[in-house]
């Protein structure tokens, strides 16, 4: 059995890379009723269903993984949270969307990726104080060659810096702003945003 499981795993992981989360999701459904208890093929069918286009299913495995963590914070939680953010936004729930990406973030704080996805989501809401929060998040992170669980990126801090320096300016503090648009540019030279946004403060 630990080898068909295995195999499972593989094709539907494969399935999943090509873009075939229709085929992914009945291969992984089988390898999950194989080993419940696995996590991972666990957040690979909520992949693979959200894809597919089978969101009810998807919430339903999300809650099970929620259940089983018992309120204990970890990173595989936040992956689970980050998930159900991604159900949520499938379904048009940005508001729902936008607390399950900072449970996300309360799991696992040390996530570029899904700091940049917080702060995003609540500009788009205009909540200024999450994003704020976010972004600041990731201007304090490591740098690491992605910006996934281990830290953050130079662009994605970049970037950070960027929203950062562009909301203060929106609220009136062109010192702020300019703070953060030069330490945008001093982390990423080719964002061309913040040193338009720059270049406008300097000679304004």
């Amino acid at each position: 059995m630990a080898g068909r499981f295995a195999l499972l795993v593989k094709a539907g992981r494969l399935l999943l890379e090509v873009g075939d989360a229709a085929q992914a999701a009945p291969v992984l459904r089988e390898a999950r009723s194989l080993r419940p208890e696995d996590q991972e093929v666990a957040l690979l069918l909520v992949d693979a269903l959200t894809a597919a286009g089978s969101p009810k299913e998807a919430r339903a495995v999300t809650s099970e993984l929620i259940v089983a963590s018992k309120g204990r914070r970890s990173r595989l939680l936040g992956a689970v949270y980050h998930r159900l953010a991604r159900i949520e936004d499938a379904e048009g729930n940005p508001r729902e969307s936008l607390t399950a990406l900072s449970r996300a973030l309360e799991n696992d704080p040390q996530n570029g990726e899904l700091a940049m996805a917080l702060g995003e989501s609540a500009l788009g809401l205009g909540e200024q104080d999450i994003a704020a929060r976010a972004y600041r998040a990731v201007t304090l992170m490591k740098i690491a060659p992605e910006p996934g669980e281990g830290g953050t990126t130079l662009a994605a801090r970049a970037l950070a810096y960027y929203h950062l320096g562009a909301m203060a300016l929106a609220a009136g503090d062109r010192r702020k702003a300019r703070l953060m648009l030069d330490k945008s540019v001093s982390e990423d030279g080719s964002l061309e945003a913040a040193r338009a946004l720059l270049d406008e403060l300097r000679a304004g």
